[in-house]
């Protein structure tokens, strides 16, 4: 971007790019999948061992491989003691005059926030927040403050968005950086072998 069009965001900002991309709504997507595969069985519940998962499923089909994408529950169903907890906040707003995503860096004096503006199909999210270690799952008016005054500042339009609702929730975070790799040693109860594919920590690699 030219430093005309950087500086249009925010003066304090000397450098930034601009390019096509897509953002999708994982709620929205997955029920889209459901619908379009409804063969896909689906079941919701709290497990504490990768065994309960084969037990509640049975045999029939047989299950040869476990995806565990678990996130923070990794913690307790596969005892991952190197996953933390890194606290996001948003605010939903209606803003149907937003049409592009923006994404800023960190701000030296606040290295916990950051400031996003990313349209979806009903409202715009703007944030937000990166607390590593941080598993309050309060809205924050401190917080809220922050990501709106900041946001404003760069998308002056915001000013007149009317805010929706707000979001909490905890990304993974990992120490000692992504684990993708495959257990082949996972035994299950009945004595029949299980392949396991760990999947965590896709959002943050460095969280120590």
């Amino acid at each position: 971007m030219s430093e005309e069009e950087v500086r249009f965001y925010h003066e304090e900002h000397v450098y930034g790019w601009e390019f096509v991309t897509f953002t999708c709504e994982s709620t929205r997507m997955i029920s889209y999948y459901l619908e379009k595969w409804p063969d896909i069985k689906v079941f919701k519940r709290k497990i504490d061992s990768l065994d309960e998962i084969t037990n509640a499923i049975g045999k029939n089909p047989p299950i040869d491989t476990i995806v565990n994408c678990a996130g923070l529950g990794a913690r307790d169903i596969v005892n991952d003691r190197n996953l933390v907890p890194i606290r996001g906040q948003l605010v939903k707003v209606t803003a149907p005059w937003i049409q592009k995503a923006l994404l800023l860096d960190e701000y030296p004096d606040q290295p916990q926030r950051c400031t996003y503006v990313i349209p979806n199909i009903t409202n715009v999210g703007v944030g937000g927040t990166i607390q590593k270690g941080n598993e309050n799952l309060e809205k924050s008016d401190e917080d809220e403050e922050y990501i709106l005054k900041r946001a404003k500042e760069a998308v002056l339009s915001l000013k007149d968005a009317k805010i929706q609702r707000h979001w909490v929730g905890l990304r993974p975070g990992r120490r000692g950086g992504i684990r993708v790799e495959l257990d082949e040693n996972f035994i299950r109860s009945d004595g029949s072998n299980v392949k396991v594919k760990h999947d965590k920590d896709l959002s943050n690699n460095d969280s120590r």
